[in-house]
């Protein structure tokens, strides 16, 4: 039995893929195994498992779309103590999977551990990280997490099912964002204890400065919000998040710089999917 689980769902990429793959067989902890879950229509990922399979155990698994559905079907056959979500495009420096093994061990009052996302260049990326390691709870919950940095023990996970699959990219629904989020507030309420590590560093490319996808914004607000809601969180901070969004675009604005229209639809996604969980 492997130790580590590592769900991939991938859709679309090939090259940021085999660069993933490329860390993993590079790890010092070798004792993990891979699970493809590739929601491709065609067979572009067949020549990065043949080069892979044979460096470590891969499960090369079909879904339809959507991401929270894919991890889903991933947890189904996973086989590992600890089970964790690398994106396709993030990678792995050589120790990561030996630290995090040896904080598990060290720690068996500790259900989750979380890194912290930072470019090649090691500038950080993906969230506003707290400043310092720190428990996880609810009101952190959004600044101490996103999928790919967050490992799990398996027998705490079984407790609370699988990923919601109305939110999420490819769900089919308004909620574009929020399953990973989710996911940890359910862990909490069941009683697990989780820990961030800033330390803990997991490579991701730096994507917080592209202000061309505001429909992708707003659809990220939208289960940013549903989640204010969902998880009751206080109304102060529930309205604090919803329209901190409102700064960057005054900003923008003032200072006419790129980006206002993102602010924007990211303020209007937040308020509409907080009104939705009504």
């Amino acid at each position: 039995m492997p130790y580590f689980s590592l769900i991939v769902a991938t859709m679309g990429r090939a090259q940021e893929l085999s660069r993933l793959f490329a860390t993993l067989s590079e790890q010092s902890c070798r004792d993990f195994e891979v699970i493809l879950v590739d929601q491709n229509t065609d067979e572009r990922l067949g020549p990065i498992v043949e080069a892979w399979q044979s460096h470590f155990e891969i499960q090369h698994l079909r879904s339809e779309p959507g991401l929270s559905r894919s991890r889903n079907k991933g947890l189904i056959v996973a086989k590992g103590e600890l089970i964790a979500f690398p994106d396709d495009d993030c990678w792995y420096p050589s120790d990561t999977l030996h630290k995090v093994k040896i904080w598990f061990e060290s720690h068996p009052k500790y259900d989750l551990l979380s890194g912290c996302a930072r470019t090649e260049e090691l500038r950080l990326t993906s969230n506003r990280w707290m400043r310092a390691s720190c428990e996880i709870a609810s009101r952190n919950v959004f600044r101490t997490g996103i999928s790919f940095t967050l490992f799990f023990r398996a027998s705490a996970i079984s407790a609370v099912r699988g990923f919601d699959e109305s939110l999420g990219l490819g769900a089919g629904t308004r909620f574009g964002s929020g399953e990973e989020s989710d996911y940890v507030f359910r862990l909490l309420a069941a009683g697990s204890r989780g820990w961030f590590d800033r330390e803990l560093t997991i490579h991701h490319p730096d994507k917080t400065q592209d202000f061309s996808e505001a429909a992708r914004a707003r659809s990220y607000g939208i289960g940013f919000g549903r989640l204010l809601r969902k998880h009751k969180l206080p109304l102060s901070y529930s309205l604090y998040m919803c329209t901190r969004p409102a700064g960057g675009w005054l900003l923008a604005v003032a200072r006419r710089r790129p980006g206002a229209g993102v602010y924007w639809a990211t303020l209007k996604g937040r308020l509409e999917g907080y009104w939705s969980g009504r």
